[in-house]
């Protein structure tokens, strides 16, 4: 444990690591409900549901140079005692991960034009509303510990929590210490030091969506005007495949060591990627909604915003005959609606808890109608109706939580998503929800024999979809080649390669370990 004392002492210091091992011994054996990590937390004592007193957390921002002593070591370096983790994360952050250029692409030309288009007088990189997800906006209620730094981006204080709290006591001199941090639960290292817990899927596809679809309440909103003056429209994510393409810098709770995963009290699934694809595509529904709601009753905010529309019902081609006429509308024709890839996966969910496909349509019916009460809808409507399927999404999330995830599940969940692929108009965006769900099961599954699987693979592998799960190059394109990516997609070519793959799926003789 030598070089985690010399990280808490000489990358924090003495003083601190006093007062947050005085806080732990305080913690320690009581558990409080996790607090809300996107607000500073108000001076003053506070307490849980029982009554019961919890920490106050000081807002502070570490640097990576807080990290390094224990997390850039080598990856085949001998561990005494057992690491939970591989101590390498921030060498692959530093070496791969696209998150670290976040804050560089402030200073770039693009950047640059959008100010001025924007009529900002200083610089596009001293925006709140840029700072919020290229790096971090430094409220009155936070403070930076010196070796933050807002050049290194998307760095580890920003997604594992920028409180002083947790960094000291995460890596304590004493193995009594860390035997006992490493007992507690992650919601109680969230709650009493600020740790946030990535290892729960929906708290780590909720801090996902934040940026990547927005979060009203952080700050984190994309407007149309940013759109036109040139950021580029955020395309649908779906989690499991873009931590791939960071690349990840931790592992699974399946690819972890016995020796870890009972330190960690886990009984990992097999199945671990597949249900984190049907939790965070209900998150990514959820938080879809959660900020279509906000933005609709934001007394500050016209309306409408068009950025809360589908950017492709206005810009695309205009073609005849094309799909666009055969596909049919949610709503009044000719009426702008909500982007549809965030209920993909949601049906996907849906399926999972066996429950009716209609099931996601009847709720979806307040909110179209309150999109089809006048063009871009009337706000109050939308918002209300949105608030509801929030409440409803968090429900399902619940549900999910004990719903097991097996061979035959994960055969139902394919067939589903070649089913779902194969509906007439299917769009591009929706497309890549499909086939980025459809890469992750077939890793996962064995219910096909060895003979099959390189078939199985190669069907998912010609969806032509730029779907490789390790992109060399950012998925945030222009609008002007995201247009023309989505003109020449062709939904039929698409539906027959899903076609194809049922078929394969069907006739396939299943492993001997398969149900």
């Amino acid at each position: 444990m030598q070089s985690l004392s010399k990280m808490s002492f000489w990358s924090v210091g003495a003083p601190t690591l006093v007062a947050a091992i005085a806080l732990w011994l305080q913690s320690v054996g009581h558990g409080a409900p996790a607090d809300d990590r996107g607000a500073d937390n108000p001076p003053g004592q506070t307490t849980d549901q029982a009554g019961q007193p919890t920490p106050v957390l000081s807002k502070r921002y570490f640097g990576t140079r807080a990290c390094q002593r224990c997390h850039a070591e080598s990856s085949d370096r001998e561990l005494e005692p057992i690491s939970i983790c591989r101590c390498n994360e921030l060498i692959t952050w530093q070496q791969h991960d696209k998150h670290k250029d976040a804050y560089q692409a402030l200073l770039g030309d693009r950047a640059q034009r959008m100010g001025k288009l924007l009529n900002i007088e200083t610089s596009v990189s001293e925006q709140r509303e840029c700072l919020t997800c290229h790096s971090a906006f430094l409220s009155e209620q936070s403070s930076a510990d010196d070796s933050f730094h807002l050049e290194e981006g998307i760095s580890c204080a920003i997604c594992h929590g920028p409180y002083e709290q947790w960094v000291v006591a995460h890596a304590p001199p004493f193995a009594r210490q860390r035997d006992a941090w490493r007992r507690l639960p992650g919601k109680e290292k969230q709650s009493q030091f600020g740790m946030t817990d990535l290892r729960d899927p929906t708290t780590r596809a909720a801090l996902c969506a934040s940026c990547h679809i927005g979060n009203h309440a952080e700050g984190k909103v994309i407007t149309h005007e940013m759109y036109a003056a040139g950021h580029p429209p955020l395309p649908g994510i779906e989690v499991t495949t873009f931590s791939d393409q960071m690349p990840r810098h931790w592992q699974y709770a399946k690819e972890k060591s016995r020796a870890v995963q009972e330190i960690l009290k886990v009984t990992p699934s097999r199945f671990e990627e597949t249900q984190i694809v049907l939790v965070g595509g209900v998150v990514a529904f959820r938080e879809t909604m959660r900020l279509l709601a906000k933005e609709a009753a934001a007394d500050d905010k016209q309306w409408p915003q068009l950025a809360q529309f589908d950017c492709y019902a206005c810009h695309h081609e205009l073609e005849t005959p094309g799909w666009r006429q055969h596909r049919g509308s949610t709503g009044r024709p000719g009426q702008p609606q909500s982007r549809s890839w965030p209920t993909v996966l949601m049906r996907l969910a849906l399926h999972q808890l066996r429950q009716d496909d209609q099931t996601l349509n009847t709720r979806l019916k307040s909110l179209n109608d309150a999109f089809d009460v006048r063009p871009f809808g009337k706000r109050e409507q939308i918002s209300a109706a949105a608030e509801q399927l929030v409440a409803w999404a968090d429900l399902q999330l619940g549900a999910l939580a004990d719903a097991t995830v097996d061979d035959a599940a994960a055969r139902e969940l394919l067939r589903f998503l070649g089913a779902m692929g194969q509906q007439a108009g299917t769009d591009y965006d929706s497309a890549r929800q499909i086939g980025w769900a459809l890469q992750t099961l077939c890793r996962e599954w064995s219910g096909v024999s060895k003979a099959h699987w390189q078939s199985v693979r190669a069907e998912v592998d010609s969806l032509n979809l730029g779907l490789s799960s390790r992109l060399r190059r950012s998925t945030l394109v222009p609008l002007s080649e995201g247009t023309q990516k989505r003109n020449d997609f062709d939904p039929n070519l698409f539906r027959d390669d899903l076609r194809r793959l049922v078929q394969l799926l069907d006739s396939s003789p299943p492993a001997p370990n398969a149900p």
